[in-house]
């Protein structure tokens, strides 16, 4: 399908919604009260009004459409916790189930997290070239699914980007501003990075600059807040004691961070193939294990709490993901309601795993993406169940390898016979695990066998270790 008839068709998909998304409807109208509060409520407190009016203000201004599109596509992806959300709803359209394209949008809406862009090259208000925030990669062309004259070459762009075929697409609720404004929305993720970005946008758009200054300031020293395999943690949030979003202020440890970035911006270059995957995590751990944190950090280093995942559930091969990132990086992964998934831990060791986290995530698209275009897949939902479970099983099974080597290592090289490692997980259960609770996952055996074989085949991997010294 040609990137013009797939925006017609996730266009008309958006009119279904706008025309079931009334106030006469319950649901949505629970939920647009919840995304308004959550997203206008910070607005309001620094301008020292009230909701309402900053509702008003903003739905009034000329660039409003912005922020209709921003708050209609939170409220979309808002699960209630009791109960389903109203994307869960929608889904059940009849109409938008004759139209495969537009019902593929809104399923994968929902699990699109919201990431950081740099627009590149802006084409006409419909087309955008982009890269990750800060990244050196080639751009990738990404479609608009309105005009804009908004976004402008070299701003930064919030916004999730959803994969229909060969087309990509920004879901409407985009949010742009300066490159220069960026770096306030550095290491937040989910709902706390659109909440910071929406107060930027608002701020800035409203005119209002010494407020826009003033609430800068106090974003200096941000309050946080913070919960697989047989190592998953389940529990509930922390209260207000560790950062949220991990930011290095160490010059040597941004270093180790982009060195890192760079490495698995490599590896995402090509087709995902089983032997980069090892390769990427040995590299990775290789520079953690030379650079990270240190004996002498142990008492000093800061620790931080990051989400990776969004949604009602958090999908079986992302459990068996977060726990191999954990192993490999000493970090704790914790899983609970409403679809809470995060790493806890010394804040470098939290930011490198949610790059591996990332990476991997990806490596397993990217690699089913291929299976299919190659028609070496079966069609349909369970098989791509099956491949993404066995694919990161296989993952978690040569992590606990990679591990195992690590820590053996560890061993053997210190004077006391206690690894690193070992010291390192047992501040961060201190810190971090009183309320949780570990329960192992049990995995079903697959449906279709033909799926798991080729997911398990593609999360192989080799020992490549001469080559990453």
């Amino acid at each position: 399908m040609s990137p013009d008839k797939t925006v017609r068709e996730v266009l008309r998909a958006y009119r279904r919604v706008v025309d079931r998304a009334t106030p006469s409807d319950a649901r949505f109208e629970r939920a647009r009260r919840a995304v308004t509060e959550r997203l206008c409520g910070p607005v309001a407190t620094a301008c020292g009004t009230d909701v309402a009016t900053i509702e008003t203000r903003l739905l009034e201004h000329p660039a409003g459409r912005v922020f209709v599109a921003s708050l209609l596509e939170e409220a979309l992806v808002w699960t209630p916790p009791d109960g389903d959300g109203l994307l869960d709803e929608l889904l059940g359209d009849r109409q938008l189930r004759k139209r495969p394209v537009a019902r593929q949008f809104l399923e994968r809406l929902r699990s699109a997290p919201p990431r950081l862009r740099d627009i590149v090259e802006a084409r006409g208000g419909t087309r955008v070239s982009v890269r990750r925030h800060g990244g050196d990669e080639s751009p990738l062309h990404v479609e608009l699914l309105d005009d804009s004259k908004h976004i402008k070459t070299g701003d930064c762009v919030l916004a999730r980007r959803i994969r229909l075929g060969d087309t990509r697409v920004f879901a409407d609720g985009w949010l742009a501003f300066p490159k220069s404004a960026a770096p306030v929305l550095r290491g937040l993720e989910g709902e706390r990075l659109v909440e910071r970005a929406f107060c930027l946008q608002a701020l800035s758009v409203l005119g209002e600059q010494t407020v826009l200054s003033r609430w800068l300031d106090t974003l200096e020293a941000p309050p946080g807040r913070a919960s697989g395999p047989a190592g998953a943690k389940r529990g509930g949030r922390l209260p207000p004691r560790h950062r949220t979003a991990p930011v290095s202020d160490d010059p040597e440890r941004e270093r180790l961070l982009e060195r890192i970035r760079k490495l698995f911006a490599m590896s995402q270059e090509t087709e995902s193939s089983p032997h980069e995957a090892e390769i990427a995590l040995r590299r990775c751990q290789s520079l953690m294990t030379r650079f990270g944190i240190t004996e002498a950090d142990l008492e000093t280093s800061e620790f931080a709490v990051a989400s990776v995942a969004s949604g009602r559930t958090v999908a079986t091969h992302v459990k068996l993901l977060g726990g191999a990132v954990a192993l490999l990086h000493d970090v704790l992964f914790v899983i609970g309601r409403g679809g809470l998934a995060e790493f806890r831990g010394f804040e470098v060791d939290v930011q490198v795993a949610t790059m591996t986290f990332e990476y991997l995530t990806g490596a397993i698209e990217r690699a089913l993406s291929g299976r299919k275009r190659h028609g070496e897949l079966p069609p349909g939902r369970s098989a791509a169940f099956d491949y993404r479970v066995a694919f990161a099983d296989e993952v978690y099974q040569r992590v606990r390898t990679l591990a195992a080597e690590r820590e053996a290592a560890e061993r053997r090289s210190s004077g006391t016979g206690t690894a690193l490692v070992v010291r390192k997980r047992e501040r961060v259960d201190r810190e971090f695990g009183d309320d949780l609770v570990t329960r192992p996952l049990r995995l079903r055996g697959p449906v279709d066998g033909e799926a798991a074989e080729a997911g398990r085949e593609d999360g192989q991997g080799v020992s490549l270790d001469p080559q990453i010294r």
